[in-house]
């Protein structure tokens, strides 16, 4: 899909993340303000941070709403990366442990159907939009570049260094998020290159030719979209690493190609 991929599609995914981010941002305002939290938090940081001079400045309120949402979010997000791994990642690459000379695999069921075509899309945007980081993770272990895990602490290092960016007397609205947003975009656009050169290998090794487009050295373009674009970008690399290791999503589970020996 990709940065060309048609409007309807990229509006799918920007609604499934507002639809899903909504509801804890909701739960949030509502357990700040029963539990006081604002009041709390004011009694921690009275003497050393003094309220914000101006109305764009980032205000208590706002620290705290937001911390408690990236709490909830976070708690659900590696209990669902949890089960992801095990549905999901850990089925991946089985075709290497069957003893086949190469891992030539048939696609489930010998062509998929228009119906498991959609179902397989309608997992393949909830998850890269609603948990991008856990679709992420899945890309680059699929390619061997990263652990399964280590995106997700990406994420949650960057939801901490928000927070203490935050605290900074002065520090104007959106500052922490849009720099911690950077920061992982760089991180994941300089080992970008590394996941489309595992692709084309893995290609190569099924004597498939490689349709990539040339765009992975190009880091400036990476780093924006991974830190603005990243569902998008989650869904692109996806689509290939599924399609190289004949990878269907159906629910919550992933159905893998058998392998077949290579003809001698």
């Amino acid at each position: 899909m990709g940065l060309d991929a048609p409007v309807p599609q990229g509006l799918v995914l920007v609604a499934i993340w507002f639809l899903w981010a909504v509801p804890f941002q909701l739960l949030a305002q509502f357990l700040t303000d029963h539990f006081d939290l604002v009041s709390v938090a004011d009694g921690w940081t009275k003497g050393w941070l003094a309220p914000p001079e101006h109305w764009w400045g980032v205000t208590q309120s706002t620290r705290v709403v937001t911390t408690v949402s990236d709490v909830l979010v976070t708690v659900v997000m590696f209990a669902m990366a949890w089960f992801y791994q095990r549905a999901v990642t850990s089925k991946r690459g089985t075709a290497n442990d069957l003893g086949f000379s190469r891992p030539l695999l048939e696609l489930p069921g010998e062509g998929c159907s228009s119906a498991n075509s959609d179902r397989h899309l309608c997992c393949l945007y909830f998850w890269a939009s609603a948990v991008t980081p856990i679709r992420v993770a899945d890309n680059f272990r699929a390619a061997n570049v990263l652990s399964f895990w280590t995106p997700l602490w990406v994420y949650l290092l960057s939801r901490v260094a928000a927070l203490a960016i935050g605290l900074v007397p002065g520090m104007l609205g959106g500052i922490p998020s849009l720099s911690t947003q950077l920061a992982q975009g760089l991180f994941f656009a300089l080992r970008r290159p590394q996941l489309i050169q595992s692709v084309e290998e893995m290609q190569s090794s099924l004597g498939e030719e490689s349709h990539l487009e040339d765009r992975s050295q190009d880091v400036g373009r990476n780093l924006v979209t991974y830190s603005f674009l990243c569902c998008w970008m989650a869904v692109a690399d996806a689509e290939v690493v599924d399609s190289v290791e004949r990878l269907r999503l159906e629910g919550c589970q992933a159905v893998v190609g058998r392998p077949v020996r290579t003809k001698e």
